[in-house]
C-alpha cells in the first residue's frame, strides 16, 4: 500500500476507534466472502491486517459463517474459516429469523414511513389533493352520481391492492434473500454494535443494512486487491461531534464560536504568507 492510503485508513480508524470507545484488542469479525477474495488475491490476512491497524486484533468468525461456507461448496474458503478462531454467537434457526425478521420490519418501516425524504413527492401530491377535498367540502360541492360510483368503485380497488400488498409483504418476510451468514452479522451488531465489532466484508447487501446500524466500521477489498474501511456515515460524524463536545466540555454556542474563530484563523494564515514573500523579494531585489 502507499503511504498516502495508508494515512486514510489510520484516519478512519482513530476516528472509528474513538467514536466507539474501543479498547485493545480490536475484534474483528471476517465474512465468508472477505476470505474468499483475499484467497483470490493471495493477500496473507492476519500479517496485512496487523501491519494496517498496529495494533492488538483478534480475528474471528461464527458457527454460522463456517457452516454456510460448507454448504455453498467452496473447499478453500471453508477450510480457511475452519482455521480462524469462532465467536459464540449461540444461534439457531428459528432465534436468528425471529430476532433479524424484526429489525428488519423496523428499518423498511423507518425508509417507507410517510413522511421520509424518500416520499417527499408522492406526499406534496397526496398532500395537495387532501388539502382540495377538504376544500370542496366545506364549500358544498354537489357530487353526481357518477362520481359517487366512481369513489365507490375507487374504495372497492384500494381495498383490493392493500390486501395484495399485506399478502406480499408476508411473502417477502419469509423469504428476504438474506444468508445465514448475513443473519449471523447483523444479529451481533443491531443494538448499536454494543460489542464493539469491526466486520470484515465484501458482500454488498450485507454493507447496506450495517450502514444503517450506528457505528459499524466496515472493512473490505477493492478490485486492486487492497484492504481498506469504507467511510464513516453522516449519522455517525455527528455522533463524533457530540463525544468531542463533551471532551472539551463545553456548550454548543460555545463551541461553535470557537470554530468560526478557527476558520477566520486559517482563512488569515492563507493571505498573509503571499505577503510576507512578497516583501522578502523585494528586499532582495534592493
Amino acid at each position: 500500500m502507499k503511504i498516502e492510503k495508508k494515512k486514510e485508513f489510520k484516519k478512519k480508524l482513530i476516528t472509528s476507534c474513538s467514536l466507539l470507545q474501543v479498547s485493545e484488542p480490536l475484534k474483528i469479525i471476517v465474512d465468508e466472502t472477505f476470505l474468499n477474495i483475499c484467497i483470490i488475491h493471495k493477500i496473507p490476512l492476519k500479517d496485512e491486517l496487523n501491519k494496517l491497524m498496529n495494533r492488538q486484533i483478534i480475528i474471528m468468525t461464527t458457527k454460522c459463517i463456517s457452516n454456510y461456507t460448507k454448504g455453498i461448496n467452496n473447499e478453500e474458503t471453508a477450510y480457511g474459516i475452519r482455521k480462524i478462531s469462532h465467536y459464540k454467537c449461540n444461534h439457531n434457526e428459528k432465534n436468528i429469523m425471529n430476532s433479524v425478521n424484526e429489525y428488519i420490519k423496523k428499518i423498511k418501516k423507518e425508509n417507507n414511513h410517510i413522511f421520509s425524504p424518500n416520499h417527499f413527492f408522492e406526499n406534496q401530491i397526496q398532500a395537495t389533493h387532501n388539502f382540495d377535498n377538504i376544500y370542496n367540502d366545506q364549500i358544498g360541492v354537489a357530487k353526481t352520481e357518477d362520481t359517487c360510483q366512481n369513489e365507490e368503485k375507487n374504495d372497492e380497488k384500494n381495498e383490493v391492492n392493500d390486501e395484495k400488498n399485506e399478502v406480499n409483504d408476508e411473502k417477502n418476510d419469509e423469504t428476504d434473500g438474506l444468508s445465514d451468514s448475513m443473519k449471523c452479522i447483523i444479529d451481533l451488531v443491531k443494538n448499536n454494535n454494543e460489542k464493539k465489532f469491526f466486520i470484515a466484508t465484501n458482500n454488498l447487501p450485507l454493507r447496506a443494512y450495517l450502514r444503517k446500524i450506528f457505528l459499524v466500521p466496515i472493512l473490505y477489498v477493492s478490485e486492486s486487491g487492497v484492504i481498506k474501511m469504507e467511510d464513516i456515515s453522516t449519522k455517525n460524524m455527528l455522533k463524533k461531534k457530540n463525544v468531542e463536545l463533551k471532551k472539551m466540555k463545553m456548550l454548543k454556542w460555545e463551541r461553535d464560536l470557537k470554530m468560526a474563530e478557527q476558520r477566520k484563523n486559517k482563512d488569515a494564515s492563507k493571505t498573509n504568507p503571499k505577503k510576507k514573500k512578497i516583501k522578502k523579494n523585494k528586499k532582495n531585489k534592493h
